[in-house]
């Protein structure tokens, strides 16, 4: 298992989701590469959400963001 740190831009707002009786933001972070021809890199990021969390006020379209966890890759096939 990884650990990561991202850094971005937020895509849109959070979406409250519940998985396994838990309450997640699902979130959708935009990573810019490096130099001017270099294409976006979008990560998709769970956090749980806690019964008195304010956060999701905070996570709105375009706001910068940090995120640290673990780290499960999946690849994306275009279909």
């Amino acid at each position: 298992m990884f650990t990561s740190t991202i850094s971005g831009k937020l895509g849109r707002d959070a979406e409250v989701i519940t998985l396994r009786d838990k309450s997640y933001y699902k979130i959708n972070v935009a990573i810019d590469g490096k130099g001017k021809d270099a294409p976006t890199t979008w990560v998709q990021v769970l956090y749980y959400k806690s019964d008195n969390s304010r956060l999701g006020e905070h996570l709105r379209s375009g706001a910068g963001i940090v995120a640290q966890g673990r780290l499960d890759v999946k690849a994306f096939n275009k279909r």
